[in-house]
């Protein structure tokens, strides 16, 4: 299990690696829309199971800001 330091500080590492090109996976919008959705139930037990709310707020925070690039590239895909 990761502490809140652990995943903010691999969250603030993998931003700050040089991007590498990659071939992208093959998103669709179902796709996307079932990856955002456990990410929202994630982000629910959360707050259920954590009795402090300051701290779980902050862990919702960062997997929000973690799923970022993958918000962009939904954006995009409903744009097309």
């Amino acid at each position: 299990m990761l502490t809140n330091k652990e995943l903010e500080d691999l969250v603030k590492s993998s931003t700050e690696e040089e991007e590498i090109e990659v071939e992208p996976a093959l998103w669709t919008l179902k796709k996307f829309g079932e990856v955002f959705r456990m990410a929202q139930n994630l982000k629910e037990k959360i707050m259920d199971y954590d009795p402090m709310i300051k701290h779980s707020i902050t862990v919702t925070r960062t997997i929000t800001e973690a799923l970022q690039p993958l918000q962009q590239m939904f954006n995009g895909l409903k744009r097309q």
